[in-house]
């Protein structure tokens, strides 16, 4: 579906050039969610608009629906781009068009008859839930509706493929969670391909199934969501996970944990769909002569997916410990054993 290879992007200045894109490599199945994050100035931004051509790469390929974007004429291009919507942080609405005409300008632009706009803008707005506005203007509107309006007018000409540019950024977060459940509905009903830049982790785990981490204009780690939370590879994603899932001990504990002098092993679980609902702490107190003391911890939903994660202290001898860790391990927890030194 999306199908990008070795991509450099350079841009030129009066202070020398700045690249922003270093060889990026990032394949988009049909269907999915694939979100990329990094922070501010990573090159996230330069790679989705390089998807559509709205920047021109420097070099490398970029594949869509099986076109090589980069070698396509002027008019080739444009009919590419009917299949590929874009909706951006600040929604790009002509505030003198009501919300109807705001939706039915792409439709107008490829020569759509008018009756057919009629039925198919009014369809659109009553699936972002603004049947209601349609003759209200973008000034009349909550940041929200803007957004859903910006969405109905990318879904005008049967996209395959929808790209969000920090969909979600100027939003605050009740409003946020809707237009995310209108991505993951509108994903789900209409097989749409999405893939979105953010700099929020919420927005990876809400409704990505995969994810790539860019920064410095190098994707530096990719996977599957779940993968990414419970294995992550790199200091920035472990940053961006702790932004939602912090799981450190504060200092005063540790100082605590320090002075203790009974045989303790400070363990960090996580625990993975099933796997959250098991009284294992429970089962290994019971059969082992074995102290656990949960430390810190929390539970949050990726996507379909429940994902626990607790740091507890388990007291007792060396052997009945390491049996503790077997009974964790043999009940699907991932079981790290964590070192304050």
């Amino acid at each position: 579906m999306i199908e990008i290879t070795n991509l450099y992007k350079t841009y030129q200045s009066n202070e020398g050039n700045v690249e922003a894109l270093k060889g990026v490599n990032l394949k988009v199945e049909k269907g999915e969610i694939f979100g990329v994050i990094g922070f501010s100035g990573a090159g996230k931004s330069s790679l989705i608009r390089c998807v559509n051509m709205l920047e021109k790469p420097t070099e490398g390929s970029v594949r869509v629906n099986d076109l090589e974007m980069t070698e396509l004429t002027k008019h080739k291009l444009r009919e590419a781009r009917k299949k590929i919507g874009m909706i951006f942080q600040h929604f790009n609405l002509l505030e003198t068009c009501t919300v109807f005409e705001n939706v039915a300008v792409a439709l107008e632009l490829s020569h759509t008859p008018k009756g057919i706009i009629n039925e198919k803008v009014n369809n659109l707005l009553n699936i972002v839930g603004l049947e209601d506005k349609k003759n209200n203007f973008p000034s009349q509107l909550s940041g929200g509706q803007k957004q859903r309006v910006a969405i109905a007018r990318a879904l005008a000409n049967n996209i395959d493929i929808l790209l969000c540019d920090e969909a979600t950024s100027a939003l605050d977060p009740q409003t946020t969670e809707a237009i995310l459940e209108l991505l993951l509905d509108i994903n789900r009903k209409f097989k749409i391909t999405i893939l979105l830049i953010t700099h929020e982790m919420h927005v990876i785990k809400k409704i990505c199934d995969k994810v790539a981490v860019i920064e410095d204009g190098v994707i530096i780690e990719e996977d599957t969501v779940l993968n990414t939370f419970t294995r992550p590879k790199t200091q920035t994603t472990k940053n961006f996970i702790k932004s939602i899932m912090e799981d450190e001990l504060s200092e005063s504990v540790l100082k605590e944990l320090r002075t203790k002098k009974e045989n303790n092993k400070i363990l960090r679980l996580t625990f993975i769909g099933g796997s959250a609902a098991q009284p294992v702490l429970a089962i290994i107190a019971k059969e082992l002569p074995l102290w656990p003391n949960i430390l810190c911890g929390n539970i949050i939903q990726i996507k379909n997916q429940t994902l626990g994660r607790l740091i507890i202290e388990l007291t007792g001898d060396c052997h009945s410990i390491e049996e503790g860790i077997k009974i964790l391990k043999d009940h699907n927890v991932i079981t790290e054993v964590l070192k304050y030194d």
